[in-house]
């Protein structure tokens, strides 16, 4: 019934009268069943009796065993206390025990309910009190007894309530009153009960054997307020869940013409009532909400369950759906030692760019290993910050405004990790593949400091918009970053790659994110007749990826060019020219399909080590099946280190070079590198020894592809430093471990040549018995002629080798090779040096070779060269 004016205001005092006496006659709940009945309960009454000796004894199924309860409308708060006894004449177990609810907002103890119970039961010789939540039918731990209650337990039990809803349990062993303190914890999902019960399980064999008693509850709570809305939710474009302070009387909570919604949308076509949480309803609307629009929705006449009315409230909401970019990754607290000032636990925090405030609830971070469990109904305001966090690192952030702590938050790597923030429909909303580069400043990447967004507005530029933290804290977890400034992206997007993932379809790689809404098949157009694709594929959570499938197959031993054009990026820039990549289906390779060809090992103070390779077959290869190692230099066949090349599909075409090391910028800097298209950073890169290594190749089945075991006295005798000089190959087609096949890179090219023609290659062919490279050779460092290279052939195998050098008046300058065994053909190198290591004088030369073997054979040569220098 509804009232009017004076009459509705007389019905209002009048219910706050009748409820004022409820509390002053009944503060306090207490039965101790002397009066022989049970009238004050409800439930499974006929499954227990008040005895003769005024206790409640369960009377129930005796030839099968079953679930009774009884409860009692006893209404507590935020702050109550609990006694009762409990007799057990049995050693209970999961199959035999009784629970004691405390706080109920439901009356049936076996259907779904919110609330909190006593359990006394479960199976084995170490069984404790326990004070337990219960989620709907999910139970979960809150506090534990420490006394063993396993034999046949008689218990006086205390439990109390406090205002800071910490969970205080008690114990008297021996029936009484004479409560010992056990435990304590903090637990608020719920903020007061209305009933408490009693719930026994139970098997035939123990149906009459469990006993209460001395039941007391104080304060009982006594609802006098009206509900009101704490919270709204969309659960659909029609769907809005209102979330009320309390649960609401069904009645009017499922009346739709209760709410109406202002723009237009009126009141919603059903209101129902959560059979669980019976604080929530839901309302469905007959059409979509408009989208980023503040819309009004007014509440009238709803009841709470103790028939207090709301008279009227409103709340506004806006509709959106989120997008990717509407709420980003903006700072990562991933190492959090040395302390800068005060320590705090790893976080990271979310920024909302959007211009409406968003609803994070199952939302989810996530890294590459692991997935946070999904987030609670938080509404993050535009231009609203929250700090990400595990859930036992709660209190160490408790300072901070607006804390998210998540079960399952994923532990955050000091040396780099892919974070993922996804929608709870699994759309990826922003990433961040953070590495020690971010930060630009190699004090601050050892610890302490956090990686900030330069600009939340403009997220979509990677590594070129974050930094170390520039706060005297080393983080600012809740505010603004420290590093905050307009850094808006003006770089066209540009293609990495392409790699053939069937014989059909490939995955393009760029170098950012790009924008799904602008791609068309037009924009992608493969030669050789293959075409336009017939589908485009986005990845979730790879957003520089973008897989296209075509109709024609691909044919093997045929390199295809990729072309792009119109792509943008998610800021909006456009590919400025048209760009093209090449592709083909790769091919298994062989041993010296690929192999080492050059190595810096003794880096520059501050630089690293790289491995040069070569692809010297006609093959396309696929690196991201091949190992990079470092072997022991004691026992060869023992793998110090190594690292899978590229974690990703990316091929290796024929007469190409590719790069590998820790950081590819270091290398590119050092050495004044401007393309580095073939360069990578494997993920765990080895590092080889200053002074001797052993570098090995190997394909996914461990197959050696080509070693190289380096000596540092194998650099040129005349350099003074060899630090930051690499090994060069001479020829790709002679063997590795020759040491006549590797040379210090040349001055003139800065003492390496990472990603090109190195500086001492030589194109060796063997030209008849004996032959020279060329008859001019400048041992200057400019990468020209620097090594005088001698090739060689015998007419069978055995022969013994002498080779000298001696200048034009007789003297020996070199002896290159004494009486040594060689090889069908070969070649040997001299880079100038004499005998005593100093640098030979300009002027012509002269090569004296002696071949023989043990069966009388021999052939000796005089072949004159000239050695040049720069003036």
């Amino acid at each position: 019934m509804y009232f009017s004016g004076l009459e509705h205001m007389k019905s209002i005092l009048l219910t706050t009268l009748l409820l004022l006496t409820a509390t002053i006659t009944r503060a306090q709940f207490s039965d101790n069943f002397d009066d022989g009945n049970i009238d004050d309960w409800g439930g499974d009454i006929s499954s227990f009796i008040a005895n003769g000796t005024g206790q409640l004894q369960l009377m129930g199924d005796c030839d099968s065993g079953d679930t009774n309860y009884i409860s009692s409308a006893v209404a507590t708060h935020d702050s109550a206390v609990w006694e009762f006894f409990v007799d057990l004449d049995f050693d209970p177990s999961a199959a035999n025990h009784a629970r004691i609810y405390l706080q109920s907002n439901n009356a049936d103890l076996i259907g779904l309910l919110n609330g909190y119970f006593v359990k006394i039961g479960e199976d084995g010789s170490g069984d404790v009190v326990h004070v337990c939540r219960q989620d709907g039918l999910t139970v979960v731990p809150v506090c534990d007894g420490i006394t063993n209650v396993a034999v046949s337990p008689t218990l006086g039990i205390k439990v109390v309530r406090t205002e800071a809803a910490v969970w205080e349990l008690y114990l008297d062993p021996a029936g009484g009153t004479s409560y010992v303190f056990e435990s304590a914890a903090t637990d608020a999902t719920y903020n007061g009960g209305d009933y408490f019960g009693i719930y026994c399980k139970y098997t035939s064999s123990r149906c009459d054997e469990f006993y209460f008693d001395n039941v007391f509850v104080d304060p009982l709570y006594v609802d006098v307020d009206a509900p009101f809305i704490s919270a709204l939710n969309f659960i659909s474009p029609t769907e809005l869940e209102v979330d009320f302070n309390e649960d609401v009387d069904e009645a009017s909570a499922e009346t739709a013409s209760n709410y109406s919604v202002d723009g237009g949308v009126g009141a919603p076509v059903n209101a129902t009532l959560n059979a669980v949480d019976q604080s929530k309803v839901l309302l469905t609307f007959a059409s979509a909400f408009p989208e980023a629009v503040t819309l009004t929705l007014t509440v009238n006449d709803v009841a709470d369950q103790n028939g207090n009315p709301l008279i009227t409230d409103s709340e506004t909401f806006s509709y959106y759906t989120p997008d990717q970019y509407d709420v980003v990754i903006n700072e990562i607290f991933a190492d959090i030692e040395p302390v800068v000032n005060f320590p705090l636990p790893e976080f990271v925090e979310i920024y909302n760019t959007a211009p409406v405030e968003i609803n994070l609830e199952g939302w989810v971070i996530a890294d590459a290993a692991a997935d946070s469990d999904p987030f609670p109904a938080y509404n993050l305001p535009a231009g609203g910050y929250v700090i990400l966090c595990d859930e036992n690192d709660a209190d160490e952030l408790a300072a901070f405004p607006n804390v998210l702590a998540l079960p399952g938050f994923p532990g955050l790597n000091n040396d780099g990790d892919f974070l993922m923030l996804l929608d709870p429909d699994g759309n990826f909303i922003h990433t961040a593949d953070y590495s020690l580069d971010w930060y630009d400043n190699t004090a601050k990447e050892e610890g302490g400091w956090s990686l900030e967004m330069i600009d939340p507005l403009n997220p979509c530029q990677s590594d070129d918009n974050w930094t170390a933290s520039t706060s005297d804290n080393g983080f600012t977890p809740g505010e603004e970053n420290s590093v905050y400034a307009s850094n808006p992206d003006e770089t066209s997007p540009a293609v990495l790659s392409a790699y053939p993932v069937t014989t059909d379809s490939l995955i393009v790689y760029f170098d950012e994110p790009v924008e799904v809404n602008s791609l068309n098949t037009t924009d992608f157009t493969v030669d050789n007749g293959i075409g336009n694709p017939t589908e485009i594929i986005m990845a979730i959570i790879y957003p520089q990826q973008v897989k296209l499938v075509f109709a024609t197959t691909f044919n093997p031993g045929i390199i295809y060019t990729l072309t792009v054009e119109g792509v943008t990026d998610c800021s909006g820039n456009e590919i400025g020219v048209i760009q093209t990549v090449q592709f083909g289906l790769p091919e298994s390779p062989d041993t010296l399909d690929i192999v080492i060809n050059e190595v810096l090992f003794n880096p520059y103070s501050g630089g690293v080590d790289f491995v040069e390779l070569y692809n010297r077959s006609n093959k396309i290869i696929d690196i991201s099946k091949l190992v990079i190692a470092e072997l022991n230099v004691v026992e060869p066949d023992v793998v110090d280190e190594s690292s899978q090349l590229a974690p990703q599909g990316r091929l290796l075409f024929p007469a190409s070079y590719l790069v590998l090391s820790e950081s590819t910028s270091n290398i590119t800097t050092q050495y004044g590198v401007n393309d580095m298209g073939n360069f990578i950073e494997p993920p765990d890169m080895p590092g080889y020894g200053d002074n001797e290594g052993i570098v090995a190749l190997y394909d996914q089945t461990l197959h050696v592809l080509d070693q190289f075991h380096y000596y540092d006295d194998w650099h040129y005798d005349l350099l003074t430093d060899v630090n930051g000089v690499s090994l060069e190959r001479v020829s790709y087609e002679r063997g590795t471990e020759n040491q006549n096949n590797w040379h210090s890179a040349a001055a003139d090219v800065g003492y390496a040549t990472p990603g090109y023609q190195n500086s001492v290659f030589g194109d060796i062919h063997i030209n008849g018995d004996i032959s020279f490279e060329y008859n001019v050779f400048s041992p200057d460092g400019d990468g020209y002629h620097d090594l005088f290279i001698i090739s060689y052939s015998t007419a069978a195998d055995g022969f013994t080798g002498n080779f000298k050098i001696f200048d034009a008046q007789g003297r020996i300058v070199k002896e290159l090779m004494n009486n040594e065994l060689l090889s069908r053909e070969g070649f040997i190198t001299w880079d100038g040096v004499d005998d005593d290591g100093k640098a030979s004088k300009m002027g012509i030369h002269i090569l004296y070779a002696e071949l023989f073997n043990l069966q009388g054979q021999s052939e000796t040569y005089k072949m004159k060269f000239t050695l040049v220098k720069k003036q």
